[in-house]
């Protein structure tokens, strides 16, 4: 079981600053000034003012209460690892009301809400700001209270290293890339466009780094203008050859803290309209004049979704690699756990690292490995620890989700095992998974048709006998495991950007089903949209599917009566 951690002392540091300010609320993000959800140790605000370690949440703190607000993949957890200080609001229960709600009833009339407005985008403050009641206010702290309550205990910000990456792995030049930005640029007469999220900023420049924990990004902003670019980075980082290389594709480098001043004198020394990715913080935002803003996804976001050829032949590598990685390592396992040796949950993990460590195209894992043996599957982003970590027997469920970040590709594969005699219930409840699966991987739709329309095709088989599991059924994947703006999710929120599926975008399909305090299944590959042989009338194309992962599953959890001959032939052939 996970242990809470005590929060007693922060929050009364926090509420004697909030007192100090007259603010009657503050606000906690989970994401830092780049709208990251994986952060380095230095922006862990959320998980070190709660104790909450989930990838989504917000937390809120007023003179009496202390609430984190989180969706149904985090609900077992937040129950573990907040203490008695904290209530969770369950997002997503018609009971639980809205963060904004909550605020209207608790707090009194023309009450300031404090928010630390680089870590709000401005998109976010304005939906937030509209929502609230009695004449109360979001009240920008540009000093953020989290990291006065931190103090000297606040870890230092990472100084990895960065990598240049070849055009034999990226396809594209940054030159290349730069003129196709500012294509996107001039058709909206944007004559600077600001980028605040690492992956694109990473895509465009062909550098990776090791910033941001299981992820090759590194911390930066840039400002893309009409004849250069500016990079915005701790310089200890920048070698001579990355340097010299920057600027010979038109870029200056500047102090990582120094874009506000930057973006400053470039709203002084030009008239033109300034392009701000939708991302962007309220703070960058408010430098702009509201008449020469032009607040949208960044256009470099459907560039880099988009896959080139050689982009999709290194995915294709990366996912053939880490298949015979994954495929020694499950055996690994299987022989150790049924032979009777201490199998735990981190030396799996440790285990599968090691392995794939070997290669040397291998920069990091793609995010933190998930090994979650029986109830602790049932927990659908768990990370296992030292306190939460249980040994794997024959009798154990065993969902095992890992991706690696290499110098050619990322990957993100899932298989659920079990290494003795599954139940006929886990048996059943695998196979719906599997035949969610495999129709979004056969299914073919028209150009341009949004991943919720695919949803369902998952769910249906799971649907059928009043099953259904809490997440998405598939996201983008490209630098960041979690890429956008492509996704397949039933939840409208967050598939505002989806602009619709185009060929040569890669997703995830990944449907499951968790029991609390049991077991978790989940199956995940990695798949290509690509044109369909299916033609319409008056000739009009459709798409479909490509499988880019081939792995096997587990014979043993399939009933095979409850598979048509087709589904028989696609599994059955790995």
């Amino acid at each position: 079981m996970l242990v809470a951690a005590n929060t007693t002392l922060q929050i009364l540091r926090l509420r004697v600053l909030m007192t100090n300010l007259t603010i009657g609320a503050y606000i906690i993000p989970l994401q830092d000034a780049h709208q990251g959800t994986r952060t380095p140790a230095c922006s862990a605000r959320l998980s070190y003012i709660s104790g909450f370690t989930g990838s989504s949440g917000t937390a809120l703190v007023t003179g009496s209460e202390a609430l984190l607000w989180t969706d149904g993949r985090y609900f077992t957890q937040a129950l573990d690892e907040l203490d008695g200080n904290w209530k969770l609001m369950r997002e997503g229960i018609i009971d639980t009301p809205t963060m904004e709600a909550y605020l209207g009833s608790a707090l009194g009339q023309g009450a300031l809400i404090g928010v630390d407005p680089a870590l709000f985008s401005k998109t976010a403050w304005n939906r937030m700001q509209s929502s609230l009641r009695n004449g109360q206010k979001l009240h920008p702290v540009p000093n953020n209270l989290i990291d006065e309550v931190w103090g000297e205990e606040r870890p230092e910000c990472p100084k990895g290293e960065l990598i240049q990456i070849s055009t034999n792995f990226s396809g594209r030049t940054t030159q290349d890339k730069l003129a196709g930005t500012r294509i996107k640029m001039a058709e909206k007469n944007a004559e600077v466009l600001v980028i605040n999220q690492l992956d694109d900023i990473a895509w465009l420049l062909n550098l990776r780094g090791y910033d941001i924990p299981a992820a090759a990004l590194f911390l930066s902003f840039a400002i893309v203008k009409t004849d250069g670019f500016e990079l915005f980075i701790d310089q200890s980082k920048v070698t001579d050859v990355i340097r010299n290389s920057l600027t010979q594709d038109g870029g200056s480098i500047y102090n990582y803290d120094e874009v506000n001043d930057r973006l400053s004198a470039l709203v002084n020394s030009t008239s033109a309209k300034i392009w701000l990715a939708s991302t962007c913080s309220y703070s960058l935002v408010s430098i702009v004049p509201e008449a020469r803003q032009l607040i949208e996804l960044s256009p470099i976001v459907p560039l880099k979704a988009v896959k080139n050829p050689t982009e999709i032949a290194g995915v294709k590598s990366a996912l053939i690699r880490d298949a015979a990685i994954l495929a020694r390592f499950y055996t690994w396992v299987e022989n150790a756990v049924t032979s009777g040796q201490n199998v735990t949950e981190l030396i799996a993990s440790d285990y599968l690292m090691n392995l794939r460590r070997q290669h040397d195209l291998f920069l990091t894992v793609s995010f933190t490995t998930i090994v979650g043996s029986d109830s602790n599957g049932a927990i659908i982003h768990y990370r296992p620890t030292p306190e939460t970590n249980k040994r794997v027997t024959q009798h154990s469920m065993l969902l095992i989700d890992a991706g690696a970040t290499y110098m050619d590709g990322t990957t993100d594969i899932t298989r659920t095992f079990h290494f003795g005699t599954p139940s006929n219930h886990q048996r059943e409840a695998y196979t719906r998974v599997l035949k969610g699966q495999i129709a979004v991987a056969k299914a073919v739709f028209p150009p341009n048709t949004r991943g919720n329309r695919l949803d369902s095709f998952a769910r249906k088989y799971l649907w059928d006998i009043g099953l259904d599991y809490g997440h998405g059924t598939g996201h983008g994947i490209g630098i960041n495991v979690h890429e956008g703006p492509n996704r397949i999710t039933y939840d409208y929120n967050l598939a505002v950007d989806d602009r619709g599926l185009v060929e040569n975008m890669l997703t995830s399909n990944e449907p499951g089903y968790y029991e609390e305090g049991s077991f978790g299944i989940r199956l995940e590959n990695i798949v290509r949209v690509v044109n369909s042989t299916v033609t319409g009338i008056n000739g009009k194309s459709f798409l479909s599917i490509e499988d880019m992962t081939f792995l096997p599953y587990q014979h043993k959890l399939i009933k095979k009566e409850l598979l048509t001959q087709p589904e028989v032939s696609a599994v059955f052939q790995l």
